[in-house]
């Protein structure tokens, strides 16, 4: 009996050319595979549930030649590994690259506005381990002063509102001894 024949008599298997493989006569109906080839590969993946841990036994397998290939490109140094490095040695290039595409001022203008603020925070005169947030109207665009992380936040969570800023003032005076 051929495939043709299996069909139309609605089965799912029939005898037909030898597996190259494993030499089973048995196919499928359905995608010509061979009953016994296929039925291995479905055994392959049985203990896992999911089609996203049938993934993750594939990718695992392969982890190892993933890692090689990303060894060998990051050592012709055009890789993280390079980047990285580049980034270490050239820190003032970077700043000083965000802050005109960001805020539009040099890392030198940063550095006098920092100067003029005594090196402190323009709300609560507070300092900051790291460098102070630039502070720009969202509106404008322009720059306003340097501020802490914690006022930086304060400002931004208040939506810059001078109305709700009162209120808040208003409420801690009012509510405070």
């Amino acid at each position: 009996m051929n495939r043709k024949e299996a069909k139309e008599l609605d089965l799912k298997q029939y005898d037909g050319k030898a597996c190259d493989k494993c030499e089973n006569t048995k196919r499928y109906v359905s995608n010509y595979n061979c009953v016994s080839c296929q039925n291995n590969k479905t055994n392959k993946y049985a203990k896992t549930d999911t089609a996203k841990n049938r993934h993750k036994i594939y990718i695992s397998g392969r982890l190892d030649e993933r890692k090689a290939a990303q060894k060998k490109y990051q050592a012709t140094y055009k890789g993280q590994a390079h980047t990285k490095d580049y980034y270490k040695n050239n820190k003032d290039k970077y700043r000083d690259s965000t802050l005109k595409r960001t805020y539009g001022i040099s890392l030198a203008e940063y550095n006098d506005m920092l100067k003029a603020q005594d090196n402190t925070c323009a709300i609560c005169d507070g300092t900051s381990k790291k460098n102070l947030h630039v502070d720009h109207d969202h509106a404008t665009g322009e720059v306003r002063g340097l501020l802490c992380h914690g006022c930086n936040t304060a400002l931004g969570l208040l939506n810059e509102s001078k109305d709700t800023m009162r209120k808040m003032v208003n409420y801690i005076c009012q509510r405070s001894p």
